[in-house]
């Protein structure tokens, strides 16, 4: 053994090259020894292990890494004392093993986890065992810290689960199982909402029984309803809301004996939802209907079908009430009286609020003030369709050169005869058919003048539905054929032969387009208007049929003009020439076409701002202006009109929105949806009705307060002092009611 100990001594010197690394075995004098704290064996001190129990005979310091000789208090290169350091050490890492243990066991895995990967990472041969156990325990926390994660899910689900079914104490019970080091900001938020849930239900509890004690049950049913609202299932609360239910209901059921109904809906509202069953549901649904049904009989702006039919409604419902029999023949006397009146085509009723929901005096307008009618006219269509011919009053006005509107789309024929024919009519039509062609029918109105006093007659008008609404065509050659239906029944009905026959377009085919100019050479603006139009129109105008009409806006104590407003009308001569060569085609020659809102405004001008000797008429500054909105079947046109203004909008929003409501609310065909639009009385449940057209006429009056509003954000100094309401839509049972009282 010592002549292999030599031997090895002899050939770690002569490959030991100088300088060499401290991490290898240091050189020492030849026959140095080294004695194995192990064992005691002495050992040469070139061996790297005990040659008789295999121990390491050298380690490296704890602070810096240098090997140390076993045996060594103190390391060579920093000094540090490598036996009572490394024994600190030791016991360090234990006492850190120990600790993060405890937390694991608290589920503290990342602070546990932080302790423990320095340790695990220690090399020194005294620490090695402490690595190894500080590795499996990181292992042993990943494993339940996936189980607990899991654990914790399944938890905050059930909880979610007790919460939805008001078991807020299990759900308590759930959540606090799991350990508050666990709990993330869902599931804390979840415990803090059962305990306070939990809390509010005892408080109220506590509440009711004082309030039972006390004799106190009639001031106790917003505490039972918020009790039963957070648990349905709560003994106490459900008593008291049966006996709460039992004597509402009683006082209900007098209540309607005793015809008032509106008492009696108070009364069935205030029965805790909890405790509401079917007889209290269809007490209520009766009591409401009869209520509302008393109230509308008492606001109604206007007699109609439907209006009658409500009252007899409410009748048949309550035979002994008097008031409303005597409401009912009141009614019927006003409404037989006044229809012999062939210029008022509806009958008023209830008197208009101040203000109106919609900001101003709004009404609905269905005869006429200026136009007469001619001897042996008869004005039956005018009842039965209130306020739909004024459009085709006013393309007939300007046909008679009634109104100061010159805009004419229809294309110029430049030969001899269209020359002609232009002369003609520059000596003055005396007669004039208005033909507005709508996407639900046709209406037709002829103006005649009077010879001797030179006053507008109305002497034939039409009214013809299409077999189909436009809007409901296939395709355009359906369309095509829908309308030449129409205007072959129109023929077949009037004579067309006129001085002028004119012709309006739907809005959706016309493009209007506003802009300021200043006052300049007539000679020189039409050029000027053209440069602006092309700035205007999203369209090339080699491609549009397009006039213009031009207002004037005095300013100043003189009234000088300094600015004038231009009104660009424009449609693509495409569908216009299909259009014209559709009625010449049918055996209608149009001479004059113009857009329906222009056509309105024109009625509107004359009848209510035009000045007539010994007539009384609307007064209207000039600053003032008249807001006209025409429903029509597909969308509604709105005009503000003043002296020297007119602005033109619409809005996709029509009679026939009402009708799918209808469709959808109720699961009706559209047929049986247009008959209950013409009559809602006969509707099963009028509650069901409210609730399909009164989000309608809301965002109605809304689009009419946006375009009122951008009218004034034009123009600051006008003011809208009036609107007025026409078009077929207008029949639509409580629209009128809706934009004066909002309800």
């Amino acid at each position: 053994m010592n002549a292999y100990d030599a031997s090895l001594r002899v050939q770690h010197d002569l490959s030991q090259p100088s300088g060499s690394p401290r991490d290898t075995v240091p050189r020492t004098n030849l026959g140095g020894v080294i004695l194995c704290d192990d064992c005691g064996h002495d050992n040469a001190d070139v061996r790297k292990f005990c040659s008789n129990c295999g121990k390491n005979l050298w380690q490296p310091c704890f602070n810096c890494g240098t090997l140390c000789m076993s045996g060594e208090t103190f390391c060579g290169a920093c000094g540090a004392n490598v036996i009572d350091g490394i024994e600190q050490r030791v016991t360090e890492h234990q006492e850190i093993l120990r600790t993060a243990d405890q937390m694991r066991t608290e589920c503290r895995f990342d602070e546990a986890v932080g302790l423990l990967g320095p340790i695990s990472r220690a090399a020194h041969p005294r620490l090695e065992e402490g690595a190894r156990r500080a590795q499996t325990l990181i292992e042993q926390i990943a494993r339940e810290r996936a189980l607990q994660a899991a654990e914790t899910e399944s938890a905050l689900a059930t909880a979610q689960d007790r919460l939805s079914a008001c078991d807020y104490d299990g759900a308590i019970q759930i959540l606090e199982q799991v350990p508050a080091t666990l709990r993330n900001n869902g599931l804390a938020h979840l415990l803090d909402d059962a305990r306070g849930k939990a809390q509010e239900v005892a408080a109220l509890g506590a509440e009711l029984a004082e309030g039972m004690q006390q004799g106190r049950t009639a001031h106790l049913l917003h505490k039972i309803n918020q009790l039963l609202a957070l648990k349905p299932d709560h003994a106490q609360a459900r008593r008291l809301a049966e006996q709460v239910r039992r004597r509402l209901c009683e006082a209900a059921r007098q209540q309607l004996a005793e015809h008032h109904y509106e008492a009696a809906q108070k009364h069935l509202e205030r029965i805790p939802k909890a405790a509401c069953d079917n007889e209290v549901e269809e007490l209520r649904e009766q009591a409401a209907e009869l209520a509302w049904i008393w109230w509308n009989l008492q606001n109604a702006p206007v007699i109609d079908k439907t209006l009658l039919n409500m009252a007899t409604r409410l009748v048949k419902a309550s035979p002994s009430d008097t008031q409303a029999n005597k409401l009912l023949g009141e009614l019927q006397r006003r409404a037989g009286r006044s229809t012999s009146d062939p210029r008022r085509a509806v009958i008023p009723w209830a008197k208009p609020p101040e203000p109106t929901h919609i900001g101003c005096p709004v009404d609905w307008i269905t005869g006429f003030e200026r136009i007469r009618f001619a001897e042996g006219f008869d004005t039956s269509l005018l009842r039965e369709h209130p306020g739909c011919f004024f459009v085709a009053a006013g393309l007939a006005l300007q046909g008679l050169g009634k109104t100061e509107a010159k805009v004419n789309l229809v294309p110029r024929d430049r030969s001899v005869i269209g020359r002609i024919g232009q002369l003609l009519q520059v000596r003055g039509p005396r007669n004039a058919w208005g033909l507005d062609l709508g996407s639900a029918g046709m209406k037709a109105v002829r103006l005649t003048l009077d010879p001797q006093n030179d006053a507008v007659l109305m002497d034939g008008c039409d009214y013809i539905e299409h077999r189909k609404l436009l809007s409901h065509a296939v395709n355009e050659q359906e369309e095509r054929a829908l309308i030449a239906e129409t205007l072959q029944v129109f023929l077949g009905r009037n004579e067309v032969k006129a001085d002028r026959n004119c012709m309006g377009l739907p809005n959706r085919m016309v493009l209007t387009r506003q802009f300021s100019m200043p006052v300049m050479d007539p000679a020189k603006l039409p050029a000027a208007i053209r440069f602006e139009a092309k700035r205007n129109v999203p369209f090339l105008l080699d491609d549009l049929a397009w006039e213009y009409e031009r207002f004037e806006h005095p300013h100043g104590e003189k009234g000088e003009t300094k600015e004038q407003s231009i009104l660009l009308i424009a449609a693509k001569q495409a569908p216009l020439n299909s259009r014209l060569e559709m009625l010449e085609n049918a055996g209608i020659k149009i001479d004059l076409l113009n857009c329906n809102a222009l056509a309105l405004g024109n009625f509107v001008k004359y009848e209510y701002l035009a000045v007539e000797e010994g007539a009384e008429r609307m007064s209207c500054g000039p600053r003032s202006a008249i807001a006209t909105f025409d429903v029509g079947c597909d969308e509604t046109n709105l005009i503000v009109l003043s002296p020297d203004s007119l602005e033109v909008s619409r809005f996709g929003l029509g009679s026939q929105n009402v009708t799918k409501s209808l469709v959808r609310e109720l699961q009706l065909t559209f047929a049986q949806a247009e008959e209950l639009k013409r009559n809602l009385a006969i509707a099963p449940s009028l509650g069901r009705v409210r609730k399909a057209i009164d989000p309608l006429f809301e965002e109605f009056v809304s689009d009419i307060r946006r375009t009122l509003t951008l009218v004034q954000t034009k123009n600051p100094n006008l003011k809208t002092d009036r609107i007025l309401g026409v078009g077929g839509g207008m029949q639509t049972h409580g629209l009128l009611r809706y934009l004066r009282l909002g309800k």
